[in-house]
């Protein structure tokens, strides 16, 4: 479960590499929305963010998920939250939902262009004419002009969120060590807890005999 369009194609060209041997479905919304305390609140129809609509669709998916394959991702900039704070909030939601489907909460902080930003060979690789001094200048998980700032780097004309996703999603380096290939912490952690849900261990001990991968084709998370 995403908050848009750009996530939507982010994930399409990140996941299949993050992982080869799972299929999955992206669900946008239209933006973030407010996150309510109370999980039997029915959302307007008006109101389509991802927050919005989450304790309603966890809910129904808590019914109808097959709880040994199934699971579900909920992916949300942080904004100007405290990270510790929002999903302190989302995982209280989340428990008072019964049944519930298998979830885990993971922010980008502030924003996904973040994550786009910690890898400067990703970002050159997709964006020859990016500027290197610019890119080097980056502080990490930093908070404010996100993806004002990827525009300036890459020297977009116009913002063009999904076609920036797409992009990076195809080149982002997701193999370990990712602390040598992604300054974003929330990346990395995005990465190893996303492949730990699926039930997959770490790039750098998963086991490449024939036998492994073979058992591995067909399952479903």
């Amino acid at each position: 479960m995403v908050e848009g369009p750009a996530e939507v194609t982010f994930l399409e060209a990140l996941l299949p590499r993050l992982l080869p041997a799972h299929s999955f479905q992206v669900y946008p919304h239209q933006g973030r929305g407010r996150l309510s305390t109370d999980p039997n609140k029915e959302p307007a129809p008006t109101q389509r963010g991802l927050f919005d609509n989450l304790a309603t669709t966890l809910r129904v998916w808590g019914r109808h998920f097959d709880p040994a394959v199934d699971r579900v991702v909920v992916l949300a900039d942080v904004d100007e939250d405290d990270c510790a704070e929002l999903l302190g909030r989302l995982e209280s939601l989340h428990k008072k939902i019964n049944p519930r489907p298998r979830t885990i909460f993971r922010l980008a902080i502030e924003e996904t262009e973040a994550w786009y930003l910690g890898d400067a060979a990703a970002v050159r690789k997709a964006f020859p004419e990016a500027s290197r001094n610019k890119l080097a200048a980056w502080k990490p998980d930093r908070v404010g002009r996100t993806w004002e700032l990827f525009q300036e780097i890459i020297g977009a004309q116009s913002e063009d969120k999904p076609g920036w996703g797409e992009a990076m999603g195809a080149v982002l380096a997701v193999d370990e060590p990712l602390e040598r290939k992604n300054r974003s912490p929330s990346f990395r952690k995005f990465c190893r807890r996303v492949r730990e849900h699926a039930g997959e261990p770490s790039v750098s001990k998963r086991p490449s005999s024939t036998k492994t991968q073979s058992r591995r084709q067909g399952t479903r998370r």
